[in-house]
């Protein structure tokens, strides 16, 4: 019997056996993010010329992805016995690459139409990096927990491509960044270029998720970070094996940091509001709206190195903006409001890093000003309720939310923006300054993928 919406309209428990065919169809990393510390992305274009023999691959390939059945099984294994996993295989069609093999893509206008078409202000396509360029068909992933091992399986998958058909445009390469290990994160809490806690706020879509949450890592009664996976990823693939095949929709973008000017911006920005000794970091903190730590600023006013890193706040406690600036970061992309139109935007991100792993964070002589930064990567259900939502009209917009913001996201936002404003006094209104932050982070390219489930992969004709 078919598995219904109501099931996946909440939180599903993935130990009930019932749900196992659909989770065999389905693909990994969408329910949950695979854990493994480095990736090979390879962009693919199908020659027409030969479809039949892409076809060939990629039922090949469709056997050899990793499914959330399995992603989830490897994961406790890993957990209760401390047994690595193996690699990690993900891939994905565009609506070109559907087209191209005949099929009809699944439904959606943003879909159809590809990222570059769409109103993202977003840099022009000349400057985006050749292999993000429109004209993508598929996307391969390969994931471990080592170079070698990545490298090795990425080569054997992709060894007959050129013989049969398909053509590698171009590999972005991810490498996970962490800070030092502890007792509740053995593997280290996952950082960003900039040098700040990233990925702690995400919807949770499996019930064992959900109750580490609660008992674990601080409650969810100020935020509740439960979501039905049919709500905030799923959607069914029309071209299932099975009543049960689901797919999602993929978003990918790559985004450089220049994180010199960034780190100089937020020494100017200390400066401006005439910050002295510790209280200095507060001013990258209003830009992220965290602490490079984690420490979330509505709830501190200085870093507290809290393990686990806090995720159970809302914003209700501050309506003006007074701790934590509308425009940061964290705030902007996730308002935290109780309401379910709100949540209705959010998206499970599954994101890496890119650029040297092993770079010298406290070496300020020489941070980057090129060639590392973020593989953004987020599921949907609906791209255009989702990810175009958050992008357009969250982050780009200097009046989200409802007209009191003071700033586009000095992050993520894009375009020509008003100069954000900010205040000295934490927690006090007063000696409000306008003062520009923004531009150190280069959309590179990207496209609008869709994770076909797994039968349909298998068995491609």
């Amino acid at each position: 019997m078919p598995i219904s919406d109501t099931v996946l309209n909440q939180p599903i428990n993935w130990h009930d056996t019932d749900l196992w065919p659909f989770l065999d169809e389905l693909q990994g990393n969408i329910l949950k993010g695979h854990g493994r510390d480095h990736t090979l992305n390879h962009f693919l274009s199908f020659d027409v010329t030969m479809l039949g023999r892409v076809k060939a691959q990629i039922r090949a390939l469709g056997t050899q992805t990793t499914s959330a059945l399995r992603q989830l099984n490897e994961a406790e294994a890993f957990r209760k016995f401390d047994r690595p996993g193996g690699t990690n295989i993900f891939f994905f069609l565009t609506a070109s690459g559907y087209n191209k093999l005949g099929k009809t893509p699944p439904a959606g206008v943003a879909f159809a139409a590809g990222m570059a078409s769409r109103a993202l202000n977003d840099p022009s396509q000349s400057t985006w990096e050749a292999h993000l360029r429109p004209g993508i068909d598929a996307l391969l992933i390969v994931a471990d927990d080592s170079v070698a091992k990545v490298g090795n399986a990425a080569a054997v998958l992709t060894a007959s491509f050129a013989a049969n058909g398909i053509h590698i445009l171009g590999t972005d390469a991810g490498h996970a960044l962490r800070s030092e290990p502890s007792i509740n994160e053995p593997k280290g809490r996952g950082i960003e270029h900039f040098g700040y806690v990233d990925g702690r706020s995400q919807p949770l879509m499996l019930t064992a998720d959900i109750q580490v949450e609660k008992v674990q890592n601080g409650g969810i009664d100020h935020w509740d970070p439960s979501f039905g996976p049919g709500q905030a990823a799923l959607v069914r693939d029309p071209l299932g094996t099975t009543p049960d095949s689901y797919g999602s929709f993929l978003i990918y973008r790559k985004l450089e940091q220049n994180v010199k000017k960034f780190k100089e911006r937020e020494s100017d920005l200390a400066d401006a509001l005439r910050l002295a000794d510790e209280d200095r970091e507060r001013a990258g903190a209003m830009v992220v709206g965290r602490f490079e730590d984690g420490t979330p600023l509505i709830l501190e006013k200085e870093a507290r190195d809290f393990n686990p890193t806090p995720n159970n706040f809302n914003y209700s406690g501050d309506p003006n903006g007074l701790k934590c600036p509308f425009h940061a970061h964290v705030r902007k992309i996730n308002p935290r409001a109780d309401s379910d139109e709100q949540r209705s935007h959010l998206m499970p991100r599954r994101g890496i890093p890119f650029g040297d792993p092993d770079r010298d964070f406290e070496d300020e002589e020489n941070l980057p000003e090129a060639g590392v930064g973020l593989l953004f990567m987020a599921y949907n259900q609906e791209i255009e309720r989702q990810f175009e939502v958050v992008q357009r009209f969250w982050a780009n917009d200097p009046a989200f939310p409802e007209g009191l913001a003071q700033g586009a996201d000095p992050i993520i936002g894009q375009g020509a923006q008003p100069d954000p404003v900010w205040r000295p006094e934490y927690g006090q209104p007063g000696g409000e300054l306008p003062f520009a932050f923004g531009d150190f982070v280069t959309m590179k390219g990207g496209e609008y993928f869709f994770a076909s489930s797994r039968g349909f992969l298998k068995t491609l004709s």
